[in-house]
């Protein structure tokens, strides 16, 4: 790994400031202040290590926590065409949390691709689609942009499991891979936290399914990143609704300051319990 007069001035591992950062061959994006950095990060960066075209952004879509375990996310590669970037009329879906936060989050919901899943999902159940020319219909109803690309899939209900672990390979303890696949979960709390309204508590719509997250100014987004924001506000909402705090909304208990804070002891905690890609800022 060569050294390189990128403008890009901190490690990716370690997060120290170097002079003479070192770029990732393979993807040209990560830089590492050394060596020794750049193996130790590499489980971490291999999902995301890959060159991008300028009209190629990294995001993450959430997946809603079968009951009783968190949440999972993935890595999900987009384009700048993809229409979470699209503002509908001069309006994007913004996540105002992660605006007060210092890392303005877009999110987009598809339900096109949500029905598809539905229809495929009662077909597993013996509910075939060639029989109902409405479901048949929706199957070929996704756009290029919208189609399930692969993924990589993080959960949080188990600091040993691999986070590039796929869903069937991680079914939720006691049930089987049939049973978690029949069975999947539908509200997706995470999401619909990430994007509550801040002045009432309230999300501001009913959020089932995957839903997509992309940072609007389309840097890379990693899963412990939205982990961390999501957290966040858990934290913030808890907060809100205790007694003490009764006369404040959550958006008056949010501040960039107050996340890094946040931020900068939920990574500690993490690395001390072994969990890779949470070195401490």
């Amino acid at each position: 790994m060569p050294p390189t007069t990128s403008h890009i001035q901190y490690c990716d591992k370690c997060h120290l400031p170097t002079k003479t950062p070192k770029v990732c061959n393979e993807c040209g994006t990560a830089s590492y202040c050394s060596i020794v950095c750049q193996k130790a990060h590499q489980e971490v960066h291999q999902p995301t290590c890959r060159p991008l075209s300028p009209k190629e952004v990294w995001g993450i879509t959430v997946l809603p926590g079968h009951p009783g375990h968190p949440p999972q996310f993935q890595h999900e590669l987009l384009t700048i065409n993809h229409r979470i970037f699209l503002k509908d009329g001069n309006k994007q879906n913004m996540c105002l949390g992660s605006l007060l936060c210092g890392v303005p989050l877009l999110w987009y919901r598809s339900e096109q691709v949500q029905l598809k899943r539905t229809l495929e999902r009662h077909g597993a159940l013996g509910i075939h689609p060639e029989t109902n020319p409405t479901a048949a219909a929706a199957n070929s109803m996704s756009t290029p942009e919208e189609s399930e690309p692969t993924r990589h899939v993080y959960s949080l209900s188990s600091s040993n499991v691999k986070p590039h672990m796929t869903a069937s390979e991680n079914p939720p303890t006691g049930e089987s891979t049939q049973q978690a696949s029949e069975s999947p979960p539908k509200y997706n709390q995470a999401a619909a936290l990430l994007c509550v309204d801040l002045n009432t508590g309230v999300t501001l719509d009913h959020f089932d399914g995957p839903v997509v997250f992309a940072r609007q100014d389309k840097k890379l987004l990693t899963r412990e990143l939205i982990e961390a924001i999501w957290k966040f506000h858990c934290s913030i909402k808890e907060d809100s609704e205790k007694a003490e705090y009764n006369w404040a909304t959550m958006s008056d208990l949010m501040s960039r300051e107050a996340f890094q804070s946040f931020q900068s002891e939920y990574y500690l905690e993490q690395t001390a319990k072994g969990r890779p890609g949470f070195d401490p800022l």
